[in-house]
């Protein structure tokens, strides 16, 4: 059975999930700044909306390389 979205309903798009701050700062805070950070991560996390969808893309490290050299490179002629 299909369900009709409402045509007032938000819908949102995002690339980056809020929860990967998380496991970055673990690697590169001092244990003392992690857990400063850890605490207001707590209090931010509470107040964001959570995905009801997750596609997680995986490519090799070469293809995003790649990827980002192009990005650059197509910035640099739009801003020249």
């Amino acid at each position: 059975m299909l369900v009709q979205k409402d045509m007032f309903h938000r819908l949102t798009i995002s690339d980056y999930l809020f929860t990967k701050s998380l496991l970055f700062a673990k690697v590169t805070l001092t244990e003392d700044e992690y857990k400063l950070y850890q605490r207001l991560f707590d209090i931010v996390q509470q107040q964001l909306i959570h995905p009801q969808l997750l596609v997680y893309l995986h490519a090799p490290v070469s293809r995003l390389q790649q990827n980002i050299k192009k990005a650059k490179s197509i910035r640099a002629e739009d801003s020249g």
